[in-house]
Parts: structure tokens; C-alpha cells; sequence
């Protein structure tokens, strides 16, 4: 599969840690609910949220499953330097639609990462879950924008400094589909007002609203709450 991840991994973290900085706490508050059996992290990207769910799940294994070998790289550096959460986790080089799971979970976390499965796919991953988690168990989701094909102009998504160096980032959508648009992400490095170098990177998302996630976790027989902008799933 093509990597869509290739031109973003450079600066992927110092982008998106103020993000997973933000819904840690939340995060780490709601796991401590996670049941008997391994956690299951969907779409681990770099690995930034693996130290919450280690931190908020001490004795728990970790399946984290990332199918990009650019984001692997770094989360891979990542677990080299925290041995003890690379004694506890798996890193499954894959899709979740390809993933062999265990039968039974303790608790899941998809951040930023449902618009990449289609219609389809999402239904067959309710379906598992809803048949693994563990009784009270949370399986934990975020929503990102669009909830509908929309053009969205170009905005900011967050900007770092690295010694003399400036990082950032924006991104700009256009439908694509029925319920598709193709997100174009420009990461930029600038020394002072010289822009020293310019990567995009492309890929299709599939929409999806509230109501719409509400209704397919329900049919799969999964209730949905909220809690500081995250999506918390139980059996219901």
C-alpha cells in the first residue's frame, strides 16, 4: 500500500504532541475502566499516546497496530527508549481490517484515524469489538472534521520550533465522494522568513457525523458517551 504518512512523518510529533497533551488526562481517566485482556490501540501513528495508555494501564499487554512504515520508524525509536512499555507492546505492522485481535479486550483507542476506514470496514470493526470488549470495558474514539463532504480552506494545524528552525503545518479539503474528501497537508520548515523546504502529503477520508457514528455503534450493540471530546464506547 502507499504510504500517505511518507512526507508527514518528519514532523509528524512535533505537530501533533500539544494535541495528545490536551486529551491525555481525559484519556488516561477513562481507562482506568479497562477490563480483563489486552488494550488495542488503533492507528498508533508515532506512539505519542502510548505512554498514557501505559502510565493509566500498568499491567495491561498493548497490540498497537500501524500500518505506515514512516509513522513505524519513530514509533519504534520511541520504544527503544521506553523499555518498559516495549516489554509490553506489539507492534502489528497492518490495517485493523487485517489484524488477528485476541478474543477477548480489555479496552480499544482509535484517535484521529476512522476516516481512514471506509463504511464497511467500520461496521466490521464495531462487530469485533462489540463481540471482545470486556464487560464495562471502554473502546475510545475521536471525530474529526468534516462531518460531510465540504471544502475546508487552507488552516493551520500547529507550528514548533526546533533550534533556530520553524515547523508547521496546514491542511485544506475538497469533496470527493458521496461521503469522501481528499485532505492535501503541507509541512513546511522555515529558517527566519526563508522557507527552506515544502512536502504535501495527500489522502482520502471518509465523513461521518455524531449521529451517524451514534447509530452504527448502537446497530453493532455499543452505547456512546462523551467526555472532553472523546468518543467512549461500551457494551451495552
Amino acid at each position: 500500500m502507499p504510504d500517505s504518512y511518507a512526507g508527514a512523518a518528519e514532523h509528524f510529533d512535533l505537530i501533533t504532541k500539544p494535541y495528545w497533551s490536551a486529551i491525555g488526562p481525559a484519556l488516561h481517566a477513562i481507562l482506568r475502566q479497562a477490563g480483563d485482556g489486552p488494550v488495542v490501540d488503533i492507528g498508533t501513528g508515532t506512539g505519542l499516546g502510548l505512554p498514557t495508555i501505559g502510565e493509566a494501564l500498568p499491567a495491561h499487554e498493548i497490540i498497537a497496530i500501524e500500518p505506515s512504515p514512516s509513522l513505524r520508524i519513530s514509533l519504534f525509536s520511541r520504544l527503544a527508549d521506553h523499555p518498559e512499555l516495549a516489554e509490553r507492546v506489539t507492534v502489528l505492522p497492518t490495517g485493523v481490517q487485517d489484524a488477528e485481535l485476541p478474543p477477548r479486550l480489555g479496552a480499544v483507542v482509535g484517535i484521529n484515524m476512522l476516516g481512514h476506514l471506509s463504511p464497511a470496514d467500520r461496521a466490521a470493526l464495531w462487530s469485533r469489538i462489540a463481540a471482545s470488549l470486556a464487560p464495562g470495558a471502554p473502546a475510545v474514539f475521536t471525530l474529526q472534521p468534516p462531518d460531510r463532504p465540504a471544502s475546508i480552506p487552507e488552516s493551520p494545524f500547529g507550528e514548533a520550533a526546533v533550534g533556530r528552525l520553524r515547523y508547521s503545518a496546514s491542511g485544506s479539503a475538497e469533496p470527493s465522494g458521496v461521503d469522501q474528501v481528499t485532505w492535501r497537508v503541507t509541512y513546511r520548515v522555515h529558517d527566519g522568513t526563508n522557507l527552506l523546504s515544502e512536502r504535501t502529503m495527500q489522502h482520502q477520508w471518509w465523513t461521518m457525523g455524531e449521529d451517524q457514528l451514534d447509530d452504527e455503534l448502537h446497530h453493532a450493540g455499543l452505547r456512546a458517551s462523551r467526555r472532553d471530546g472523546l468518543v467512549v464506547a461500551h457494551q451495552q
